[in-house]
């Protein structure tokens, strides 16, 4: 029973910041997720691992991939095509500049740019109604985005078009050296 289950039998959920309770329910519902523990499998069968991860927003938010990066020696790509995303992959990885190459890149069918349509940025996103993970959204089709009105009402005010740099995989595998991708 963990430290939380335990203060919920004493305390009403409601009673609980919210934040804290916010963070509970997702702990819970990814600790119960397949995916977690096939990556660990996966990192203990190839502990050397080269990887390359397309999409990998800021390296934090949701992504199954960096604790193995973190913990193993992994070595790899990690691909954003969002600027200011891009950024901020460069904070949380730029230290393993010698193992984990940076691309802000897009990987599309051919070499060149491409329209890509994403989200604006906003300085707080909960103050703007948004959820926390508005800035993993992006795609080469702006309709793609707008299937996610749902969660976000006003989407359609809030995508924008940006150039950016594409690569296909071949030339992305070219241009880093890449003889054998694990993962």
């Amino acid at each position: 029973m963990t430290f939380l289950d335990r203060l919920r039998r004493w305390i009403p959920k409601d009673t609980l910041p919210r934040r804290l309770w916010r963070r509970y329910k997702i702990w819970r519902y990814t600790s119960r997720l397949a995916g977690p523990k096939l990556v660990d499998a996966f990192a203990r069968a190839y502990p050397g691992a080269y990887f390359i991860q397309v999409g990998s927003n800021d390296g934090e938010q949701l992504d199954p991939l960096r604790k193995a990066i973190l913990s193993r020696p992994w070595r790899g790509i990690m691909i954003e095509p969002v600027p200011y995303v891009f950024s901020r992959l460069q904070q949380n990885y730029g230290h393993l500049q010698d193992r984990v190459r940076l691309e802000n890149v897009a990987i599309a069918e051919h070499d060149g740019k491409q329209a890509f349509y994403h989200l604006a940025r906003v300085a707080d996103y909960a103050a703007e109604g948004l959820p926390q993970w508005y800035d993993a959204l992006g795609s080469f089709r702006k309709e793609v985005l707008l299937k996610h009105v749902n969660f976000i009402p006003d989407i359609e005010q809030r995508v924008i078009c940006s150039e950016v740099p594409s690569l296909s995989f071949a030339s992305l595998l070219a241009r880093n050296h890449v003889e054998q991708l694990d993962l």
